[in-house]
């Protein structure tokens, strides 16, 4: 695994070594974890095995970057460390700009050093990492009972661009819930929330609940559930919808409850049955 924490490049007179790596060497920048990771393609040059564990990486790029952003890794091995990743610091920007005034044709150079060795390398391309919007969630729980629906979802960061209403590229629209083919909205006020939360990289889960009669959907003998989200993205809406695997169902005479895990694998339901306390 390797670490990064921030450092102060020195000025110390070190030993260059070139062609530690091959201009097939290239840089991934992912705009929704704000991290930058440059993909190390070895030249297998034997004299770069001299880099000890510990080597200090400085990435050069233009603007709104007005300094190196510069990192120390821990573990590093010439001949394994495949890529790198470096952070975001907002603090190596132009007051006022972000991320995504970052163009990607721009120039970028990256330079790991020791104390006595450095190996500087010119990146020939870059590329913009895309969500892969499956992996929006790292799960969902959904209880129905009489006259309420509760979810309960746990955000993970990989759509943060997408999950939003202030990203003028990409705004959700709609939240909607489908149970046995039957939908339900959230409101205004739910929206936002989830939007809210799902910003929050100090929340794990975010709560929503639905007040509808739920009579007729919990007497049906299986249950299917789903939560879509509709996105407007440039110039044309986007529907994603994710299976929801824990589907919860109380009796209609609150004594049973019934429990569903949906396996997206095997495409089959599995049920349990106990006692309400």
């Amino acid at each position: 695994m390797i670490n990064t924490i921030s450092v102060v490049m020195n000025s110390i007179s070190r030993r260059l070594i070139n062609n530690c790596y091959t201009d097939d060497t290239y840089l991934e920048l992912d705009r929704n974890q704000e991290i930058f990771k440059i993909v190390l393609v070895s030249a297998k040059n034997v004299n770069c095995n001299q880099f000890p564990s510990d080597v200090y990486v400085n990435l050069t790029l233009q603007s709104p970057f007005i300094k190196p952003i510069q990192i120390i890794i821990t573990e590093f091995n010439y001949s394994s460390t495949e890529t790198i990743q470096i952070p975001v610091d907002y603090s190596f920007l132009l007051p006022g700009t972000t991320i995504d005034q970052y163009s990607l044709i721009n120039y970028a150079r990256f330079s790991i050093y020791s104390f006595s060795e450095i190996t500087e390398q010119e990146i020939m391309a870059s590329y913009l990492k895309k969500s892969n919007l499956q992996e929006c969630f790292a799960y969902i729980d959904l209880t129905i009972n009489i006259d309420s629906i509760r979810m309960i979802t746990a955000p993970l960061s990989n759509c943060k661009l997408q999950i939003s209403n202030t990203n003028s590229e990409s705004k959700l629209t709609r939240i909607s819930l489908i149970i046995n083919d039957v939908q339900y909205s959230f409101n205004t006020s739910q929206l936002q929330n989830f939007i809210d939360c799902y910003q929050q990289p100090s929340c794990n889960n975010v709560e929503s609940i639905i007040d509808s009669d739920l009579s007729e959907i919990i007497i049906q003998p299986f249950h299917s559930a789903k939560l879509k989200l509709l996105s407007h993205q440039g110039t044309i809406d986007v529907a994603i919808e994710y299976p929801i695997q824990y589907i919860h169902v109380s009796s209609t005479n609150n004594l049973f409850q019934q429990s569903i895990f949906y396996d997206n694998y095997l495409e089959k339901q599995f049920y349990s049955y106990g006692r309400n306390q």
